[in-house]
This record gives structure tokens, C-alpha cells and sequence, in this order.
């Protein structure tokens, strides 16, 4: 698919027993069945189908909302939500359809507290540093913008990776790390610069990135190979040039993270969240319930993970590591839930 033209929504029907039709506004294939199942794979990116409409059971599936707008409405921020900003206790949820990042308090509540809207455009991942500042990644912009507590102004910096950045990863250091879909590569900046340090093709679609307590870097992409969704590890200074593939493989990549155990979670975006032990290559947990799970991220206790889901349009807050739901916080109707991020981060 042309990610250079605008797609906008692509909306297909069927009857109940063929559940995706083909559907497309460039030049996508529809993809083999899943798990012997008639879910279809997504043509293009597999966070980007919606819920299903109107009680039938296909999901509707539109393309990358690439029209160039930028949301330059001012944030909204209450006196809660700078209050709670100072003391570290935010929940930040992307939507992108409305270009907004939306802003709720961690565990209580499911009402909205504010919105950064100023300099977002389409926005995808979301990610927080020990500071508290929330980068945002823009699929219609090609940028990742960087905003302040109490984030009542607009971006106080901008990245310019280009293509359609999807995740973004903070290290402790101020380096910043961002995957690229539609380019199928991974861009490093070191601290305090917005010149890129390393721009590193990847062997397929980029997804999630994340850092573990070594500071090594683990990529998710989808395999142009195999199809399916796979994660690379970059030890320190390694450049582009991954240390191994971890040998995992689920349908579709989406979000990665990593536990105070060392596990990794590995979103499957047909399956859900998968744990996996250090050097294993199957799950010992997997959390499902969701109808297309995208971003994962986990507050400074760990006691509480937080998952985007795209399909569901909705972000959940389960309790970890059991795995049942404490929270459900429903997306804006007119939205797409992407990216999600907490403030405290968990810990590096």
C-alpha cells in the first residue's frame, strides 16, 4: 500500500459467516485466515480496524489516516490534572482520529482531565520519561513531539524522523528511539539532539520498541519474510546491527515492554499479551479479551498494565500480573485508542 496517499476510511461489509471482505482505498492484498479461524488479517496495519458495527461480527478495517492535518487547537489541562501532574499520577491515551492526547487519572477515574491537541497530528505511540514528559509519535506529520508538565503549551521539541512513526522509547540516558511502519526502519536520537544518531533498516514493518534494565533495545517488527511479527535485540552500542533475533513469532506484532522479573510482554495483535521468560520462546502467560491490542505500558509499581485497544477503541488497565481487568477507560466515540503511557514509567 501507498502510504504517501491519502487512504481515509475504507469501510467493507459482509455476512456474518465471511467476516472480512476485501477492503481498500491503494493497492492492498487481503491476508491469509489466522489460526484456522475467518478473522482476516488486516491489509495493512493491524491496529487500524475498528469495532464492529451495527451487532455483526466482521471487524471494518480503513488505512493509515494520512491527510496531513495538524490539530493547533490550545490544550485543555484542569487544576486536577496539573496537580496530578506534579506528583506523577497520569494516565496519557492517543487518539488518533481526533488528534488528541488524551489525559486521565491513573486508577481512578474514567473521566478525561485534559487533552494535548497542540502540534498533534494523528498520533499513534506514546511514551513518558523520568521526568514526566510525554512524546507523542504523528503518523500524518512524520514527527515525534515532546511536551512539558503541566502540558499547557504546545511541543517544546520536535523529532523529524519522517514516514509514519509508530512507537517511541525513552532511555535513561534522554536517548529517544522510534520505529517507522511505513519504512520499515528505526531511528535513534541521542540526548538533547534532534539529529538522528542512527537511522537502521529493519527486516520488516516496524511495531513496538522497548528497553530492558541493561539497556539493551528490543524492536518488534513484521517479518517481510515470514509475515509474521518478530522482535530483534540491539545490545549498547551495537549501532544497526542487531545482537539476535529472540526466535519469537506471533501473527501480528504490536507493543513490547518488559517486567521487574525480566519478562518480556509481546503484543500479538490478534491474540493479545504474551509474557515471555528471558530466552524463552513460548508464552507462559497470555492476557486475551481484546478485540485489537496495540500499545502496552506499565506504571512505576508494575502492579497495573495498561493496554491501547484499537478495535475495542478503549485503553484497559489490568492487574499484573494476574491479568484481570480493574479498569476500562471507553475512547471518544468519533476516536481511534492508539498509544498508551504512564506517568510514573516503570522503572529502567
Amino acid at each position: 500500500m501507498r502510504l504517501s496517499t491519502r487512504l481515509g476510511y475504507a469501510l467493507c461489509a459482509s455476512a456474518a459467516v465471511a467476516l472480512l471482505a476485501a477492503c481498500s482505498g491503494g493497492s492492498s492484498q487481503m491476508a491469509p485466515t489466522v489460526g484456522g479461524s475467518n478473522n482476516l488479517a488486516p491489509q495493512s496495519r493491524s491496529h487500524h480496524i475498528t469495532a464492529n458495527m451495527s451487532g455483526l461480527a466482521p471487524k471494518f478495517q480503513h488505512g493509515l489516516n494520512l491527510d496531513g492535518k495538524t490539530n493547533h487547537k490550545p490544550n485543555w489541562i484542569t487544576n486536577e490534572a496539573k496537580v496530578l501532574a506534579n506528583k506523577n499520577g497520569l494516565l496519557f491515551v492517543a487518539n488518533e482520529a481526533a488528534s488528541s492526547i488524551n489525559i486521565y487519572p491513573k486508577n481512578k477515574s474514567t473521566t478525561k482531565i485534559g487533552s494535548i491537541t497542540n502540534g498533534v497530528s494523528g498520533p499513534d505511540g506514546v511514551g513518558v520519561d523520568s521526568l514526566g514528559n510525554v512524546y507523542e509519535t504523528n503518523l500524518n506529520s512524520g514527527t515525534v513531539n515532546m511536551y512539558t508538565p503541566p502540558f499547557t503549551g504546545g511541543p517544546a521539541t520536535v523529532y523529524s524522523p519522517g514516514g509514519s512513526p509508530v512507537a517511541v522509547a525513552i532511555g535513561t540516558d534522554g536517548s529517544l528511539y522510534t520505529t517507522d511502519y511505513s519504512n520499515s526502519r528505526l531511528t535513534e536520537y541521542p540526548p538533547n539532539s534532534t539529529v538522528a544518531s542512527n537511522v537502521c533498516a529493519l527486516p520488516g514493518n516496524g511495531e513496538g520498541v522497548a528497553l530492558d534494565s541493561a539497556n539493551n533495545l528490543y524492536v518488534a517488527f513484521n517479518s517481510a519474510t515470514t509475515g509474521t511479527g518478530q522482535v530483534e535485540m540491539f545490545a549498547p552500542g551495537a549501532g544497526c546491527t542487531p545482537t539476535s533475533n529472540l526466535g519469537i513469532n506471533v501473527g501480528f506484532a504490536g507493543g513490547v515492554t518488559f517486567d521487574s522479573s525480566g519478562n518480556l510482554l509481546f503484543e500479538d495483535q490478534f491474540v493479545g499479551v504474551e509474557v515471555y521468560p528471558p530466552g524463552s520462546t513460548s508464552p507462559s502467560q497470555t492476557f486475551t479479551g481484546f478485540v485489537d491490542p496495540f500499545s502496552l505500558a506499565f506504571g512505576v509499581l508494575q502492579r497495573r498494565l495498561y493496554v491501547g485497544d484499537a478495535g475495542a477503541n478503549s485503553a484497559t488497565s489490568l492487574k499484573y500480573p494476574a491479568g484481570t481487568i480493574a479498569n476500562v477507560i471507553p475512547g471518544d466515540p468519533s476516536g481511534l485508542t492508539l498509544g498508551v503511557g504512564v506517568d510514573p514509567a516503570a522503572p529502567k
